[in-house]
């Protein structure tokens, strides 16, 4: 059974109140997160296991030429909403004008961090500790049907 969060929201003056539902933990699946996700310059895409695993690629256009990859894995705790890793490998594309891949460079390995999911299972926070951008919120993008 869904819970029901309540929110409040102030419009000139006038209170109104929306009570929305809302999964609980028991009624969720690894499934649920599956997907593509979006933040600006980066993308993830996060992909689920039959044995409730969770693997993520992250990837972050520097340059037309230059990408950031991360990949990395875990299991996600219902009860925090949280996938932590420690896992990550992060390394460095390189294209050439025609989109080949010429080099991929190893910038770390076992690398660890968090993916906290919100509560409406559409955005994601990722918390990355080795590097310095500090937090990047994704957003899900729709599903596409073929």
């Amino acid at each position: 059974m869904a819970a029901l969060v309540s929110v409040s929201i102030a419009v000139s003056g006038a209170a109104i109140e929306r009570i929305t539902p809302v999964n609980t933990a028991a009624e969720m699946s690894v499934s649920d997160f599956s997907g593509s996700y979006a933040a600006g310059r980066a993308s993830a895409e996060i992909s689920c296991g039959e044995d409730g695993s969770v693997s993520i690629v992250v990837r972050w256009g520097s340059s037309a030429w230059t990408t950031a990859v991360w990949t990395m894995s875990g299991k996600l705790d219902f009860e925090t909403m949280t996938l932590e890793y420690s896992d990550c490998v992060k390394k460095t594309e390189t294209y050439g004008d025609s989109g080949e891949l010429e080099s991929a460079e190893i910038s770390f390995e076992n690398g660890s961090g968090r993916f906290v999911f919100g509560v409406d299972m559409k955005t994601v926070t990722w918390y990355d500790d080795n590097s310095d951008f500090g937090s990047l919120e994704f957003e899900k993008l729709p599903d596409i049907e073929p």
